[in-house]
């Protein structure tokens, strides 16, 4: 099959016909989003399904829901709205009955000839339940829908619909329904697709080349070598943020392909793709993620292309203030940014430039506001918000049309990115307050169905902030007493303590608010004063204001965060904070460092940890029982390592010789264990 697989994508490639899939046979395409949604979702959960409607679209959302597993008809229902956006504006409404509601309500009309049409154009719909359950806990659902497709006589409309929910006490739900309305009979269409599929393998057998829907019928069009293409041809467009769509799908190919078998023309591929990735990120300004390709760039090379990568690598180690750098050249300009911007950045790569409407909702009295001011929205205080409020949904839209960045003079930044394939998505924001404590949801719908439409699952990050920092001034102060009181008495004070003994009095209230939320994982607040904290010492590195204290501190503070973005799977973030302390020494970072190259599948993790082990062997310095430790956790990564990469006959020598070592022996049992049911040939 492999083989019969790979002729048949090398004979379309050899000939492209030239063509505009939107411009000929659409539904073809969309018959083909069909099925391909409907193999990828159900691999992924049993909870994804498709819905078909001919000729009447006539399908209430609460037959979706019970699909979904969420039976709303038992529950007590609190409120319930829907949220509309077109290129008019964004507006809501009280749905009063939501047994009646039709999925299409806010989205079709039929007109006095009975034809249906849109109400407008590319409308996106939000809907919006909160219940209480027979346990009486509060409960909240959240669907949304983006149809697409052609209105008139031939009207076709997908929507890949993404249903969220959740119970306090219980895990979140996510669902996805994939809705497909034919206004007319669509017989025909597989009809068309077998008679192609037929063709194509007749072709095949023959060494014939096959034309785009030949090609199409036997799901052959979507590879990285297209995705590549696409890609770069975005790049070279000026559109950056379409780059990254598709180079992203070619990197997570070849890196897979390099783990299993390098060789000189798959790295030189490789170098290529991490370097234009690097440039789009660092074009948006996104300098995080584009040092994260390029150092991946610096470490496949090593021709004269090596040091241009590293140039452009100190670039954006200048812009984030990283120590780094080269010597002194600094970022003077004001990195200060609120919770809720901080959030926005660093957990979805969201742009000040890209924001167009919010809209808020108190869901307990019904109190609403619309913003349209970016700078209001990007510094939006969610603290004082939630000071007065106690549940609040905020409905948030970026990369709109009407709102392009080089179209508007209200500009925060000079990104200018003409990038239209993920217009108008929305950001959905639950927050929920108890006592001081407010719980967080975001939740960011996949875009329309399109051709990298992998993985299109609603994206989901939990986390928690207090609507008051737990240490003020005067308690700074407490601390620091007795942090002195203890190095008097016995020359040592506790973790936390310690870090209060600085001159920067700023910086000290950050980093025990920051670390006491990160203690207690209330994650928003962690994010927000670590990466605050962060900056000062950024800023100030170079000068005499770093005493011994801050000193360590950044290491601590650099640790934190990349633990922190380990958590939410965030793991380019992780690498970025976790590599700065790499080369350092200390174990736990070290440690953390290679989790997180391993758990992102990153082609330096075997390259690290060989010479990390190499390091290691050869210091004669070091504790005894600490060398021991790491020893033994880099030979059980260097395992995992081989069976990532494939190599089983060499993963299972390699743990039949660890038999020997007392502290890695049961851990190679279990391996070998796992190795022979997994692999029993």
């Amino acid at each position: 099959m492999k083989n019969l697989i790979g002729k048949a994508k090398a004979l379309f490639n050899n000939k492209k016909d030239n063509f505009n899939p939107f411009d000929l046979d659409t539904l073809v395409l969309n018959e083909r989003y069909v099925f391909e949604y409907e193999v990828e979702s159900t691999k992924q959960n049993e909870r994804n399904f498709t819905v078909r409607l001919t000729a009447n679209p006539d399908y209430k959302l609460i037959d979706i829901l019970e699909r979904a597993g969420i039976e709303l008809s038992k529950y007590s229902i609190n409120v319930c709205y829907s949220i509309t956006e077109d290129f008019s504006g964004k507006e809501h409404h009280i749905i009063e009955n939501i047994e009646s509601y039709n999925v299409f309500s806010d989205y079709l009309f039929k007109d006095d000839n009975g034809n249906y049409s849109s109400n407008g154009l590319n409308r996106s719909v939000i809907v919006y339940i909160g219940y209480t359950n027979n346990e009486r806990k509060k409960g909240i659902t959240v669907v949304h829908f983006h149809p697409w497709g052609q209105n008139g006589e031939n009207m076709s409309l997908m929507s890949n619909i993404s249903i969220y929910n959740k119970e306090e006490g219980n895990e979140e739900s996510i669902s996805r329904c994939l809705l497909v309305f034919d206004l007319h009979e669509q017989d025909g269409l597989l009809k068309r697709i077998n008679e192609d599929r037929t063709t194509a393998r007749k072709k095949i057998e023959k060494n014939k080349n096959l034309d785009f829907y030949e090609a199409l019928s036997l799901n052959l069009i979507n590879n990285a070598r297209s995705y590549e293409e696409k890609g770069n041809e975005h790049y070279e467009s000026g559109r950056w943020k379409d780059a990254i769509e598709y180079l992203t799908l070619t990197y997570k190919y070849l890196s897979k392909q390099i783990m299993r078998e390098y060789n000189d023309n798959l790295g030189e591929h490789f170098f290529k793709v991490c370097n234009t990735l690097g440039q789009c990120y660092y074009n948006r300004g996104q300098y995080k993620m584009a040092s994260y390709y390029w150092e991946q760039s610096v470490f496949m090379v090593e021709d004269d292309s090596k040091e241009e990568i590293q140039n452009k690598l100190e670039t954006a180690y200048v812009k984030l203030n990283d120590i780094r750098k080269p010597e002194g050249q600094n970022d003077l300009s004001d990195k200060e940014e609120s919770l809720f911007g901080t959030i926005l950045k660093n957990t979805y790569n969201i742009i000040a430039d890209e924001l167009s409407f919010m809209l808020w909702i108190d869901n307990e009295n019904k109190e609403y506001e619309l913003i349209n001011d970016i700078n209001k929205i990007w510094n939006l205080d969610l603290c004082d918000m939630m000071s007065n409020h106690n549940e609040v949904s905020i409905y948030l839209s970026h990369n709109r049309m009407r709102y392009r960045t080089f179209d508007r003079e209200d500009k925060l930044t000079d990104i200018i990115d003409k990038s239209f394939l993920d217009l108008n998505c929305s950001v959905i924001v639950n927050m929920a307050r108890k006592s001081d404590k407010v719980s967080m949801t975001l939740l960011v719908p996949p875009p329309m169905l399109s051709d990298n439409n992998k993985d299109n699952f609603l994206k989901t990050v939990e986390l928690d902030f207090s609507v008051k920092p737990e240490y003020d001034e005067e308690k700074l102060k407490q601390l620091r007493q007795k942090a002195e009181r203890s190095i008097e008495k016995d020359n040592s004070c506790e973790y936390m303590e310690y870090f209060t003994l600085g001159n920067n009095k700023e910086l000290n209230l950050l980093f025990v608010n920051g670390t006491h939320a990160y203690q207690n994982k209330t994650w928003g607040d962690a994010l927000f004063y670590l990466e605050r904290a962060l900056n000062i010492l950024q800023r100030d590195w170079e000068t005499e204001n770093i005493d011994q204290y801050e000193y360590r501190m950044f290491g601590e503070i650099c640790y934190m965060l990349g633990f922190l973005y380990m958590e939410f799977e965030m793991y380019p973030q992780a690498i970025y904070y976790l590599g700065i302390l790499h080369g350092s020494e200390e174990v736990k970072y070290e440690i953390e460092f290679i989790n997180s190259l391993s758990n992102s599948k990153d082609i330096r993790t075997l390259g690290v940890v060989n010479s990390e082990r190499q390091r290691v062997e050869s210091n004669n310095n070091m504790d005894d029982e600490e060398k021991i430790m790491y020893l033994s956790f880099l030979k059980r990564r260097y395992g995992y390592i081989l069976i990532e990469m494939e190599k089983i006959k060499e993963a299972t020598q390699y743990f039949m010789s660890l038999l020997t070592d007392e502290n890695c022996k049961e851990f190679a049992k279990d391996e070998l264990e796992y190795l022979r049911h997994k692999y029993k040939n």
